[in-house]
């Protein structure tokens, strides 16, 4: 595995593989008619060409697929944003999202890290409290027009989420 910048050339995988990620977990929170009908042009949308001006993207690739990303927004005024982090199906149970979320703690050094999940995604928010994320009140999120309970999630710094990656990683089997 390895994790390079993205390219406008892997545009397009990465709004497939968001795509397929969203229609698989979101299934339950968000309707049907949402993830069928509103999402591939919002997809298209969201990965488009201006999709890497303002925003830094990483992909990790196994062999030559893209096996995941994560979007990080690191001009965000509250600290370095990550936008998305999202891994294939699969690819999972390898370490892969927290590798990419250490490349994400190690570009924010000592500013703070914080991401948004749905309140009901209840592995993700299991998984962001085990690195060490401390969950904030939940307010109501917009997603595909329609209105989804969501939550911050914040680490003091890249170094503290990093450390926490790292010692995480050393106990897994």
């Amino acid at each position: 595995m390895r994790i390079e910048t993205a390219s406008h050339a892997d545009l397009p995988a990465i709004a497939a593989l968001h795509a397929e990620n969203w229609r698989r977990e979101y299934a339950g929170l968000l309707p049907a008619e949402a993830l069928q009908g509103r999402l591939a042009p919002y997809m298209v949308r969201r990965w488009g060409a201006a999709a890497l001006t303002g925003a830094t993207v990483l992909v990790a690739r196994a062999a030559t697929d893209l096996a995941g990303f994560v979007a990080l927004k690191p001009d965000h005024p509250d600290g370095l944003l990550v936008d998305n982090l999202h891994v294939a199906a699969s690819a999972r149970g390898r370490g892969l999202g927290r590798a990419l979320m250490l490349a994400a703690a190690e570009s924010a050094g000592d500013r703070p890290v914080w991401l948004l999940v749905f309140d009901g995604n209840h592995a993700t928010r299991a998984i962001y409290r085990g690195w060490g994320g401390q969950e904030g009140p939940v307010f109501e999120d917009n997603i595909l027009d329609t209105p989804i309970p969501a939550r911050p999630v914040r680490w003091s710094s890249g170094r503290e989420l990093g450390a926490r990656l790292r010692q995480v990683a050393r106990q897994a089997p």
